[in-house]
Parts: structure tokens; C-alpha cells; sequence
């Protein structure tokens, strides 16, 4: 059952493949990603600490299912924006 979910992941790389190609940013899409989490979690941390509680417990749970799924939607869009 894990290499059947590793195979759909391979898929989602062969698509993105033509997007590597074509990127507009010399930048790797999972340091963007990285740097946006960061910034985010920052930000709800210190900024809206009582207000955002929430927050990064749904980014927690968003990317231990991304993880464990190996579909990433923030990754997915940081690509198609023209990252590498």
C-alpha cells in the first residue's frame, strides 16, 4: 500500500516537470515554502498570539497530512507561481 501511495506522488513530480523548466525564479519552491510557513507561524505567534490560536495547529495538521498523503497544495502553488 506505501508504494502505491509513493507511485501517486512520482505523478505529481512528472507534472510539475514542464513547470521546472519554465520557472521564472532562480529559488527552490520548498525554501519559499519554508520561509512562508516560518513567516506565518512568526506572525500568528507574535503578532496575533490571542487571536490566531488556532492557527498553527491547522498548519501542523495541514502539513502532517501532506506528509503522510504527499500532496502539498501550498507547494503545488508556490510551483505553479514559477519557482523551482
Amino acid at each position: 500500500m506505501l508504494q502505491k501511495l509513493q507511485g501517486e506522488g512520482r505523478f505529481l513530480d512528472t507534472q510539475f516537470s514542464e513547470l521546472e523548466e519554465k520557472s521564472k525564479f532562480n529559488i527552490e519552491a520548498e525554501r519559499v515554502m519554508r520561509f512562508a510557513a516560518a513567516a506565518l507561524l512568526g506572525i500568528t505567534y507574535f503578532i496575533f498570539n490571542e487571536q490566531l490560536w488556532f492557527f498553527p495547529w491547522f498548519m501542523g495538521f495541514a502539513f502532517f497530512g501532506a506528509g503522510i498523503s504527499g500532496v502539498c497544495p501550498m507547494l503545488m502553488s508556490i510551483k505553479y507561481l514559477g519557482f523551482r
